[in-house]
């Protein structure tokens, strides 16, 4: 019974390490970060989301999911990963990513890998609805890596929308002058 509890400690402390990381990796990148994402069937772990002022146009929300996650630390069942690949897809971010973690596989690299190979496979039959990848620890360290000397502008605005922003102030001062 011992190690059953013990197991779910460390179980625990690598879901927090991992949701520590998407809070951190995610408002570096500029985006609101939420855990536990309800959606009508069932909630997503984590998500990266852009919020407008106001309910967007045809929607009942101001949030906008970019990119959701899906995290899983140990080896679970095929139903379950589709599972998990369907909640991606109820959710329609522009990115889904499920996570698994090898840490969580306690040396088991067969289940691991069997895990990967599963949701890889799923995933690729969705390739027309969503974009759904396969992450392991490797992935969020990449991105780790990358974010270390990332700094994003204090005004997080794209070229485009600044020229056209200067572009619209023209316009207006033209027509004031006419």
């Amino acid at each position: 019974m011992v190690k059953t509890k013990d197991r779910k400690k460390h179980l625990s402390k690598i879901n927090l390490k991992v949701f520590t990381d998407l809070l951190f990796l995610g408002e570096k990148l500029g985006f609101e970060t939420s855990e536990e994402w309800k959606t009508k069937i069932g909630s997503i772990d984590y998500v990266w989301y852009i919020e407008f002022p106001f309910n967007f146009p045809e929607t009942k929300t101001k949030r906008i999911p970019i990119i959701g996650f899906e995290v899983e630390t140990s080896s679970r069942t095929r139903k379950h990963l589709k599972g998990d690949i369907l909640n991606l897809l109820e959710l329609s971010p522009s990115i889904g990513i499920l996570i698994i973690l090898e840490e969580g596989f306690k040396g088991k690299k067969r289940d691991f890998d069997g895990n990967v190979k599963a949701v890889k496979k799923y995933a690729e039959g969705f390739n027309s609805l969503s974009n759904i990848f396969v992450w392991s620890e490797k992935e969020l360290k990449e991105l780790r890596e990358k974010l270390k000397t990332y700094n994003r502008p204090k005004e997080f605005v794209s070229e485009w929308a600044q020229n056209l922003r200067d572009e619209i102030a023209r316009i207006k001062k033209t027509k004031l002058k006419e």
